[in-house]
């Protein structure tokens, strides 16, 4: 379960059925065993200095191009207001050379399957958020699985900052929760309202401040 961000990219990465497959050669990915370890115990880990400069730059240049072109599941959360751009957009990799390459090939692909323990896979789809300075709006507390539509544990999100991140207002993550075995309805990042009043299997979502792990 996760928070936050100001400007990045994120992508997604499965082992069933998808959009475009990956098969990528693993003996060169950045991932460590203690790496493996802490993603499967925690549901989370940090890996450094994985992207060279030049590809953020590429990558911030098709996430200028995406805000000047959206497509069609763009949303702007912020929009009539005051405030900077809250923008987010989805499923735009096949129109921006530098969002194909990054999902296809090269080093986010072979973490993405060392991570998941597999020699193949498929890309679910690229996912870009942009807060601009003066934005204060919050993005909510939530789980990503039910805005994907995968029901499998092998899948994995990589979440790329394409800007220094402070501390402060870094993307948060509740070491261990994938493990809890329960399902959130998920909320709307315009307003932070669930979108359902209640769902099958799912619940709403508590107050993450004061969310334990589950005792048995």
């Amino acid at each position: 379960m996760s928070d936050g961000w100001p400007v990045c990219a994120s992508f997604s990465y499965e082992h069933s059925v998808s959009k475009a497959k990956v098969k990528s050669s693993t003996a060169d990915a950045p991932v460590s065993a203690n790496d493996i370890t802490k993603y499967q115990r925690d549901g989370v880990v940090l890996l450094r200095n994985v992207l060279t400069q030049s590809v953020i730059a590429e990558l911030s240049d098709a996430l200028a191009q995406n805000m000047q072109s959206p497509g069609p599941w763009a949303n702007e959360y912020a929009a009539n207001s005051q405030q900077g751009r809250f923008f987010d957009d989805y499923v735009n990799w096949s129109r921006f050379d530098a969002y194909k390459a990054c999902a296809l090939s090269g080093v986010l692909p072979q973490i993405a399957l060392v991570l998941m323990q597999k020699t193949s896979g498929r890309f679910f789809h690229e996912h870009v958020l942009v807060k601009e300075s003066g934005n204060n709006q919050v993005t909510p507390w939530h789980n990503d699985e039910p805005y994907y539509g995968i029901d499998s544990i092998n899948n994995v999100s990589l979440w790329v900052p394409l800007d220094p991140i402070p501390e402060q207002i870094a993307l948060r993550a509740i070491t261990g929760s994938h493990k809890w075995g329960k399902k959130f309805i998920p909320r709307r990042f315009v307003d932070q309202s669930s979108y359902v009043a209640s769902a099958n299997d799912y619940e709403p979502l508590p107050d993450p401040y004061n969310l334990m792990l589950p005792t048995t």
